[in-house]
């Protein structure tokens, strides 16, 4: 039991300003293993095809420091599949070239009144993650590396991002894979109408290349309203997003997407209906 207090002592610290404001430090951990039984997963099956059984795990470690001006945010992850190593022998695994990948890893810095600034890789989750989504049904969820701001203000949010990727530390050229985000701008606006009813307006620029070795990026845009409501006895969402620009195949896109949602508060269970269009 001796060891025990400093291991405590270390997670709980916080440090303590003249104006009695405290940081604080968070440790969280996942470990996340998963049994599946794949038969028409992601694409029809045929009924030659064999139902495929797979484990995978996540191990997940998040490590956070948050001060009234300043939050930082580790966390490394392991994602794989039992028996996917490929340092091996005949009875058994022992590990892979490099397994262990930073799942978060980024710095916020309050800016005064002007707001707040976070910088490196995060995750972007917006309304009803439709669009900018946490995507934790996988096993390795999703982030981004971007620079993002945020400014509060009476019932107001406004949020706006961007990123931009290379595959290396080119001297010349802005090259990217062609089925990979070249670039990715969103701005996100919300006014809290009252406790429990919002209104939000998302609107995305994501751009591509159209090969390996061209330059030119083509954007897709998206933009977007989304609303949540709710009462004593009945809440529900909604949202509409229409989609235009273009794709890095020169084509010219044109689509839109309706969705509602409505359920019933009961003690019990609560009875919903929802419709989508798209």
């Amino acid at each position: 039991m001796k060891f025990i207090k400093p291991i405590a002592l270390i997670i709980g610290i916080c440090f303590c300003s003249p104006n009695l404001s405290y940081a604080q430090l968070k440790i969280d951990a996942q470990f996340r293993p998963r049994f599946e039984i794949r038969n028409g997963y992601q694409k029809l099956t045929s009924p030659e095809n064999t139902p495929s059984a797979v484990i995978s795990q996540r191990a997940r470690m998040s490590f956070s420091y948050k001060s009234d001006n300043l939050k930082l945010v580790f966390s490394p992850q392991d994602v794989r599949v039992w028996g996917d190593e490929n340092l091996s022998s005949s009875t058994g695994v022992y590990g892979d070239d490099a397994s262990l990948t930073l799942f978060e890893v980024y710095a916020a810095f309050k800016m005064g009144n002007a707001g707040w600034l976070s910088v490196g890789r995060q995750q972007l989750i917006y309304d009803q993650q439709r669009l900018l989504a946490a995507r934790n049904w996988n096993q390795n969820g999703l982030a981004y590396d971007a620079v993002v701001y945020k400014k509060e203000w009476n019932n107001w949010k406004v949020h706006a991002g961007a990123s931009w990727n290379n595959t290396t530390e080119a001297t010349s050229d802005n090259y990217y894979l062609p089925d990979r985000i070249k670039s990715l701008n969103f701005v996100w606006l919300q006014y809290q109408l009252s406790e429990t009813n919002n209104l939000s307006l998302l609107h995305i620029a994501s751009g591509k290349t159209r090969t390996d070795s061209t330059n030119r990026i083509y954007f897709k845009q998206t933009t977007g309203l989304y609303g949540e409501f709710a009462n004593d006895w009945m809440q529900g969402r909604s949202n509409f997003y229409y989609q235009y620009g273009k794709n890095n195949q020169k084509q010219t896109i044109n689509a839109w997407l309706f969705d509602v949602d409505v359920a019933l508060k009961a003690r019990a269970i609560e009875p919903g209906i929802g419709f989508s269009y798209l």
